[in-house]
């Protein structure tokens, strides 16, 4: 279960927010094997200090300017280079990170007051105190193309009422599960000011954050190289000198650089390489469930950009009956099945078996049938077969679903092409509108949210998909603090989703990580990726 729990008064109207037991919910918990787990010798091992940790990622991170970051490489490299206002335990249970404790909310959670941890500097030095979060905020709230935005749009306002104590207003009361699923994840991310000012480009070239790590150097699609910053607050807890994250798209290759040695830590281990790396006394390897899902996202209405409304797109995608047959068409056991050997679970909806507020109807999977699938294409009255392409990110996992649901597909009387890219550049293909079909992942949350995929003014709705009733409804439920009445929101936009099918939900990955053994202290999230700021090599 997901917990929020502090040692300071909190609001009635917060704490309403946590009583989460008249909703199914199921304990996320870590498995199989590994990482630092309490049954895991690498977790209690004394570390010896010094050393450089090699990190295989998917893809390249991109954009690392927080305010603009949209991949899940650039979320892996925040783990040790950008400390949040509040984080999530591997367990889901919040703890204050950069904020001394955890928010007090008023009475009627409509302001909730954040106290900072005292003598806090960022990686260049500038005091981390409540000034340099509101400006942070601020920044996030107002800047053209911020991805953190829409996790803002409820602040109404936001003080530093002393160096310590930031104040932040909502329009309305503020269920504490959202609460913390915003501060807890990038939007908890503070900014040094004084690198702000020397504007995006230059930001981006040199991000500067809190972080057991600051950021070294980087050679595009290669690497992102940190170093230990000896002005961290906790720099006496951290052992190794650097961390390298290494861009190998190709599980196969992270899988066998890790058995080499070459590196120390993946993630996203390929669901083929897993029993080999289970029987490998060297490796240790550790499973989430997953509360995210792998997805298509149709373009709908993207006609001139991810940061502009929605237009009029001249395409048979742009009609809900022809993206109902693509569903139909889609068979996920049949896709769990060839492309990740049954590992994985079909995701039929937003939201995941353990999260809180799920229901059961918005469990419910739609069955494959080709059949009725072209009878909705007739009633649609299109040209059959109708053609679009799929956008995706080239790793060989993505490779085999797009080749796998193409086959279904071009059954069901579509005609299907592939377009492969490296991952950078299918996010800009997409938010430039320049696609049909994305296929992308989605990590999760501890919170059930779908803002950011359907929200008609959200920059990640790459489709520009707009319904004034699924925003009014989200609205609802971020305002809610019933658990309840929450989750009967969110089963509503579940239901017109369903209808008006902007994203196919494809399966709910397992998180799975592999780490050397000689590796010690290496945490985790709830997101089940792996936090390696206070990892260290075991000593002999």
């Amino acid at each position: 279960m997901f917990h929020f729990s502090s040692g300071r008064r909190r609001g009635r109207a917060a704490l309403a927010a946590v009583g989460l037991g008249a909703v199914a919910v199921l304990a996320l918990t870590a498995c199989a094997g590994g990482g630092s787990t309490p049954d895991s010798p690498s977790a209690s091992a004394e570390l010896r200090e010094g050393g450089t940790l090699n990190f295989g990622l998917a893809g390249d991170p991109g954009n690392l300017d927080p305010t603009f970051a949209v991949t899940l490489s650039s979320s892996l490299v925040y783990q040790s280079m950008c400390d949040r206002l509040f984080q999530f335990d591997q367990d889901g249970e919040v703890f204050p990170q950069l904020a001394a404790d955890l928010a007090e909310f008023s009475e009627d959670g409509t302001k909730a007051t954040i106290t900072l941890r005292e003598g806090v500097t960022f990686a260049d030095g500038t005091p981390m105190d409540a000034e340099a979060v509101r400006a942070t905020l601020e920044r996030y709230q107002t800047a053209l193309g911020s991805q953190r935005a829409v996790d803002l749009t409820r602040v109404t306002g936001i003080t530093a009422v002393d160096a310590q104590t930031l104040e932040l207003d909502f329009d309305g009361p503020m269920p504490e599960g959202a609460f913390y699923s915003k501060f807890a994840d990038r939007t908890g991310i503070p900014l040094s000011p004084t690198a702000l000012a020397a504007g995006d480009d230059a930001f981006a070239q040199q991000p500067v954050c809190v972080g057991a790590f600051k950021f070294g150097s980087r050679v595009a699609q290669d690497n992102v190289t940190l170093v230990k910053d000896p002005g961290y607050y906790r720099a006496d807890e951290v052992h190794l000198d650097e961390i390298v994250y290494r861009v190998l798209p190709d599980s196969s290759v992270r899988t066998t650089n890790l058995r080499s040695g070459d590196l120390q830590v993946i993630y996203r281990v390929s669901t083929i390489d897993l029993p080999s790396l289970e029987g490998d006394p060297a490796v240790e390897v550790t499973q989430f469930p997953s509360t995210g899902h792998d997805y298509f996202m149709f373009n709908i209405g993207n006609t001139a950009g991810a940061t502009q409304p929605a237009g009029e797109r001249d395409s048979p995608w742009a009609d809900p009956l022809v993206r109902r047959a693509f569903e139909l068409a889609v068979d996920r056991d049949a896709l769990n099945a060839v492309v990740y050997s049954g590992v994985y679970a079909p995701a039929c909806g937003f939201m995941a078996p353990q999260q809180p507020l799920t229901t059961e109807p918005t469990l419910e999977c739609t069955k494959a049938d080709p059949e009725a699938a072209q009878e909705l294409l007739v009633e649609a009255g299109v040209e059959t077969p109708v053609a679009g392409s799929i956008t995706f990110s080239n790793s060989p996992e993505f490779r085999r679903i797009a080749e796998t649901v193409q086959q279904m597909a071009n059954a069901a009387g579509f005609a299907i092409e592939l377009d492969p890219q490296e991952s950078t550049a299918s996010i800009e293909l997409v938010q430039s509108g320049q696609f049909d079909l994305y296929l992308g992942t989605w990590t999760g949350g501890v919170d059930p949210t779908i803002d950011r995929f359907v929200r008609s003014t959200d920059p990640s709705n790459y489709g520009r998909y707009a319904n004034a009733e699924v925003d009014r409804l989200l609205d609802e439920a971020d305002a809610e603090i019933d658990p309840e009445e929450r989750a009967a929101r969110y089963a509503e936009i579940d239901a017109i989703l369903r209808e008006d099918v902007p994203l196919v939900f494809l399966t709910r990955p397992q998180h799975i990580s592999a780490q050397s053994a000689e590796l010690g202290g290496l945490e985790f999230r709830a997101t089940g990726a792996p936090a390696p700021a206070f990892a260290g090599f075991i000593a002999e």
